[in-house]
């Protein structure tokens, strides 16, 4: 890297020259260097972790996750001591979920038409078809964000989670937060849902 005086006639030369140099500053100051094709890692490990990334974002952007759970990742993002957004907290979390467990299932909808008793739709990430993850899954709720303090376990049924929370001592309407995680085969505890917000009424 050399330093450069008024680089081509001009006090803010930037940008590549042909294939031959590129300009730029360092510190405040003027430099050039010789340009350097940027390497394209081909290992084996390296593609599959790029195939994962691609997957993942394909599962963000498709149109099963719904804006409900877009909006629960954002919420759960927010409130992580680590600042990032919701699409960089699910990318992140699912990418480590998929090289442990390729076939686990997902939130990727909620329908609150009755939110004591509310529905919980399942994707599986390989293919995006029903979820058919087995095991137990683990609903944590409450009436904040950071006061889960509920909890309840739930099987996927053709597809969906129940959560059944009738039973539930809370107050008589207000917003009603929930979040599902479940751990993978390798036995790490992941978010499949972000955190839900569901407004709801006194209990029937």
């Amino acid at each position: 890297m050399a330093k450069v005086t008024a680089p081509l006639f001009s006090f803010a030369a930037s940008g590549k020259l042909g294939n031959a140099l590129v300009f730029s500053r360092w510190k405040g100051i003027a430099t050039a260097r010789s340009y350097v094709i940027p390497s394209n890692p081909k290992s084996d490990g390296q593609k599959a972790q790029r195939s994962i990334l691609t997957t993942v974002v394909n599962i963000w952007r498709s149109s099963n996750v719904k804006a409900n759970i877009r909006a629960a990742w954002n919420l759960l993002a927010s409130v992580l001591s680590e600042p990032m957004s919701g699409f960089n907290l699910f990318t992140s979390n699912l990418s480590r979920l998929i090289k442990e467990d390729p076939k686990a299932s997902i939130i990727t909808e909620v329908e609150d038409d009755n939110p004591y008793a509310f529905t919980l739709i399942t994707n599986n990430v390989d293919d995006l078809t029903a979820g058919t993850e087995t095991g137990e899954f683990t609903i944590s709720y409450g009436t904040s964000p950071t006061g889960m303090t509920y909890q309840k376990t739930a099987t996927i049924e053709e597809g969906v989670l129940h959560a059944d929370l009738t039973d539930a001592t809370l107050p008589e309407g207000g917003t009603l937060y929930v979040a599902v995680r479940k751990d993978s085969v390798e036995g790490t505890i992941y978010d499949r849902s972000g955190i839900i917000a569901v407004d709801y009424a006194a209990e029937p």
